[in-house]
């Protein structure tokens, strides 16, 4: 019969696998919308003025259209870094938080 303090162990690892799983899964599906937002950010011409036209199906888009895709795109920017420096990839320091916060 294990020891109390191995039995929390075992419960508190099975713990920490499953989060890191769950990390791991949501982190690689970002990445690849991030990709995809790459890619469609630069089919519309490589703006935010562009991007929020193509989207809204507004020519001009509105300033907060345009406001919300420049919140869109550093909060997915924040996770591509996210997912950058989990991969042991070097990324500039920023405040992440804050564009993730913009979004949520």
């Amino acid at each position: 019969m294990p020891h109390d303090s191995e039995q929390r162990w075992e419960e508190v690892s099975r713990e920490i696998a499953r989060q890191s799983g769950l990390i791991l899964s949501v982190v690689t599906e970002a990445e690849e919308v991030y990709q995809d937002l790459v890619e469609l950010f630069q089919f519309a011409g490589g703006t935010d003025q562009l991007l929020a036209d193509l989207l809204y199906v507004a020519s001009p888009a509105s300033a907060g259209q345009v406001a919300t895709v420049t919140d869109a795109r550093a909060a997915m920017s924040a996770i591509h870094n996210l997912y950058q420096a989990l991969d042991n990839v070097a990324v500039s320091a920023s405040d992440r938080f804050t564009d993730l916060r913009r979004m949520s």
